[in-house]
């Protein structure tokens, strides 16, 4: 005994330092040793104090403690005091059990009420082996217990503070969200008001003076003329307001095509240079995580217009395992990626945003930011079912009776008729009125029949083939592009021309992949589709 100290001691058997362990006040005598060989036999690890000291301050360590096993006589009547006070500064959610080795008669008063805890049990002596052995292993259990619900209040606490912080990050960003639907509804209300109502309103009084020049053809072509360009103005920009609302490439194209023309629509507005890296090639995603993705890239390209001081981001999509990673990457100034989840701190509401909208989804964020040295965002979302090639629905059997509503060809079409015969597909009234309109101005062009969707177009086909069809892109049911497939599959000669809104070179390229001979913007002049249609004829007639 002589050669222990009066710091704790590991004795030889301890077990590992996460098991909880016997913390001993050593009686005098032969009990020290009998216990220690009985706690190493069993492989309960146990730390030996010789002082009242000794054990307070090992309580207050964070060593494991699982039963402190204290004797009578090892206590000074005149500490008792601080032996009460030791318990009681212990947290809230312990009570750590104490076996008191008492004498045979009853301990003192004194010692009675400083142990007056609901833990505390008195073991009188002389006691078996097997009686101490018990109590010990029942009081680590109830030790354990204690040492679980300090973890759970621990994990409570810190659900609670995340809940707190993500409350508090929600509120403001639904005022952000608030503000930012205000904006939006003011922007296109300036729209509205400032360009398209003023363009509206100058096409009225160019058409009012033009009235009045009708009498002078060269006054009356100039004046026609600029009510073109400002036609044309009105459709161009409610072509690329209708694209920022939803953006048609996303829904017709894919994501691959979507980000190309995101990042030549984010040059054309903030100078940003942004180069697209597309591993995934023809992958045609659609649907929330799509559209998430899309609007990520959106939004992340903003920032960095505005906030990283650079002129040049990158955009990388890829596949990984059974998901899609986007990256959105600068080389900007960057920011402490450490103080985005800082609960004083106050956050990116954009990244915050796009962080939530992920998890909605089943994606993860990724930010990985230092000051100076730019910024990478990485979003992996789980793949959505990619589009298949397949073909879409068929079209019903024709059942040889042309539709009234849409034919305008009688059955005694005269075999020696020279004129190109011409077939409209579009789904606006409005849009094959006028394309009929200006097609009749021609008169080698005869208009044979009309049609407002891909169904009716093939079986237009079948009915009386044309020499040209004009194809709208856009439509329900079945669109141009499966349209103009199917119709070529069976009638390589008839020619098709692809007519719509969206003039970019991915639709255009599809279309032709499909068959189409040629395509142009319905904003272009009508004299650019006669001339096509003619020209078109003519290599076909060759």
């Amino acid at each position: 005994m002589a050669s222990r100290s009066e710091q704790p001691v590991r004795m030889p058997g301890s077990a590992a330092d996460h098991e909880l362990g016997v913390l001993l006040l050593a009686p005098t005598g032969r009990d020290t040793p009998l216990i220690y060989d009985l706690l190493t036999e069993q492989s309960i690890s146990c730390t030996a104090v010789m002082t009242l000291d000794a054990l307070l301050e090992t309580m207050g360590t964070s060593y494991p403690l699982g039963v402190a096993v204290i004797a009578e006589e090892a206590i000074d009547p005149a500490h008792v005091a601080n032996l009460a006070a030791g318990f009681d500064a212990e947290p809230p959610w312990s009570d750590l059990p104490v076996l008191l080795l008492a004498r045979p008669q009853a301990p003192s008063s004194t010692l009675q009420g400083a142990l007056n805890r609901r833990s505390t049990h008195v073991l009188h002596r002389p006691l078996k082996p097997a009686t101490l052995l018990s109590a010990i292993r029942s009081a680590i259990e109830i030790r354990r217990r204690q040492y679980e619900v300090r973890d759970l209040l621990h994990d409570a606490r810190n659900l609670n503070e995340q809940l707190q912080w993500r409350m508090a990050q929600l509120r403001r960003l639904s005022l952000q969200i608030g503000d930012a639907e205000e904006q939006e509804r003011r922007r296109l209300a300036v729209y509205v008001h400032d360009d398209l109502q003023q363009i509206l309103a100058g096409i009225k009084f160019h058409l009012d003076v033009t009235r009045l020049q009708i009498d002078d053809p060269q006054e009356l072509d100039a004046g026609l003329e600029r009510i073109g360009n400002l036609v044309r103005d009105a459709i161009a920009g409610t072509r690329s307001l209708a694209h920022e609302l939803s953006p048609a490439a996303l829904h017709r194209n894919g994501l691959p095509a979507a980000l190309n023309w995101l990042a030549e629509h984010v040059h054309t507005l903030h100078g940003l240079r942004v180069d697209v890296s597309n591993a995934v090639g023809e992958l045609h995603l659609e649907g929330p995580v799509a559209i998430f993705l899309f609007r990520a890239a959106q939004e992340l390209l903003l920032n960095v217009s505005k906030h990283a001081l650079t002129d040049y981001a990158e955009v990388r999509l890829r596949r990984e395992g059974a998901g899609i990673r986007l990256e959105v990457a600068d080389r900007g100034r960057g920011f402490d990626a450490t103080e985005f989840d800082d609960v004083d701190a106050p956050p990116s509401f954009g990244l915050f945003s796009i962080r939530e909208r992920a998890e909605l989804l089943g994606g993860t964020t990724r930010i990985d930011s230092v000051a100076g040295e730019g910024t990478t965002v990485t979003l992996f979302m789980p793949s959505e079912e990619p589009m298949q090639d397949a073909e879409s629905p068929e079209a019903p059997e024709d059942t040889g009776l042309a539709d009234a509503a849409h034919s305008v060809v009688a059955d005694d079409l005269r075999s020696g008729d020279s004129r190109i015969r011409v077939v409209l597909v579009d789904d606006h009234v409005v849009v094959r009125s006028g394309l009929r309109l200006a097609l009749t101005q021609e008169p080698r062009i005869e208009v044979i029949d009309e049609c407002d969707d891909g169904f009716q177009a093939v079986q237009a086909a079948e009915r009386v083939p044309p020499d040209i069809i004009v194809m709208d892109v856009e439509m329900p049911g079945m669109d141009g592009i499966e349209a103009t497939r199917r119709i070529k599959r069976r009638h390589p000669e008839i020619r098709i021309i692809g007519l719509s809104m969206f003039d970019d070179p991915e639709t255009s390229r599809k279309m032709r992949q499909a068959g189409a001979d040629s395509y142009l913007s319905k904003a272009g002049p009508s004299e650019e589709l006669i001339a096509e249609i003619l020209a078109r004829a003519e290599s076909g007639a060759r």
